[in-house]
Order: structure tokens, then C-alpha cells, then sequence
């Protein structure tokens, strides 16, 4: 990134929302996470139907965390091929918060699951998924500094 004053203060609230926004979707997880253990009752999905479903689950939730993955790397690479810095940090505010979307994804499947009936045991598993998965999401100062560092195009 330039040295220019004036480009850190225009990147430095695009961060602070992005980490905010994690920060929202984390806690999101959580409460998705408690809702599940108090709606989660005793009736039970057969054993073969709750291993198809768990298992149709179980792929969607790692399709979800592989496209956020992939979905943060694509944005990174826009944003070092943008015109000017906000063209750059408009697309990774945008490309991020869509991985945190993804991310968020398992904890929604592992709702629908306990709701319909199955296993608590995979709670975990689910919630666990979707707060790593946002975890790896959110960018980190020094990741970010490099990105932005990373931009080939004149900055202003």
C-alpha cells in the first residue's frame, strides 16, 4: 500500500466493519447453537434415514466451508487486480462478508438436523465446522496490510 496518510484511514473502518460483521455472525453461530439444544427433544429419525440425512448434511456443510475458502481467495485476487484502492476494498468487503455467509452455513444445517431429529452428538461437529470456517474468514491486521500492500494499481 502507498504511504500516503490518506489511504490507511480509507481502509482502516473497512476492516473494523469487516471484523464487526464477524464478530455479529460468530454470535450468530452461538444462538443458532443454543436454539438447537433447547428445541432439540427426544424423538429420534430412524437410524437409516438419520444417516442419509446426516450424510447430505455432512456434504453440504464442507461444500459451504470449501466455497467460502474459495470465494476469500478469488476476492483477494480482484482486489490486487483493482483500478484504485476503493475499488479494492469494495471488493473485499464484499467477497469476505459472502465468505462469512458460507461459513455460517454449516451451523444452519446443523440446526435442521437436530429439528429434525436427529443426533445431538453432531452438534459439534456443526457449530464447530461454521465457527472454525469463520474463524479462517476473517482476515487478520497483518493478512490484511499485505493484501492491500499487494495492490499493483495506483492507489487514490
Amino acid at each position: 500500500m502507498s504511504a500516503d496518510p490518506r489511504d490507511i484511514v480509507k481502509a482502516r473502518p473497512v476492516y473494523r466493519v469487516i471484523v464487526l460483521v464477524g464478530a455479529a455472525v460468530g454470535l450468530g453461530i452461538m444462538v443458532l447453537a443454543g436454539m438447537a439444544l433447547y428445541v432439540a427433544d427426544a424423538r429420534a429419525l430412524p437410524p437409516s434415514t438419520a444417516n442419509v440425512v446426516l450424510l447430505v448434511l455432512v456434504i453440504l456443510a464442507a461444500g459451504a466451508i470449501a466455497a467460502s475458502v474459495v470465494v476469500r481467495r478469488v476476492a483477494v485476487a480482484k482486489a490486487s487486480a483493482a483500478v484504485d484502492l476503493t475499488a479494492a476494498l469494495a471488493t473485499l468487503r464484499t467477497g469476505i462478508i459472502v465468505s462469512f455467509a458460507l461459513a455460517e452455513f454449516p451451523a444452519a444445517l446443523g440446526f435442521t438436523f437436530v429439528v429434525l431429529g436427529g443426533s445431538m452428538v453432531w452438534l459439534p461437529a456443526f457449530f464447530g465446522g461454521a465457527l472454525l470456517a469463520l474463524a479462517f474468514a476473517i482476515p487478520r491486521p497483518a493478512q490484511w496490510e499485505e493484501w492491500l500492500a499487494g495492490i499493483q494499481a495506483p492507489l487514490g
